[in-house]
């Protein structure tokens, strides 16, 4: 017969602990190699896109568009 393993709350909290780690190492490196700051994205596309919330007393755009 074959045996089912148990699974307790420490062994599923370390699996889940592993799988973050590698995931978050994964995705740093990914980042770093990929990684452009704003300035040169801007440099290189040659405009900067802003976006602002269109309610008071957050923003807001007159008829004029200021």
């Amino acid at each position: 017969m074959t045996r089912i393993p148990t699974i307790t709350r420490r062994r599923a909290l370390g699996d889940v602990a592993c799988l973050g780690l590698a995931a978050a190492i994964g995705l740093g490196a990914v980042t770093q190699a990929a990684a452009e700051t704003t300035l040169e994205r801007a440099r290189q596309t040659g405009y900067i896109r802003v976006g602002f919330a269109n309610e008071a007393p957050f923003g807001y755009a007159t008829p004029d568009g200021s």
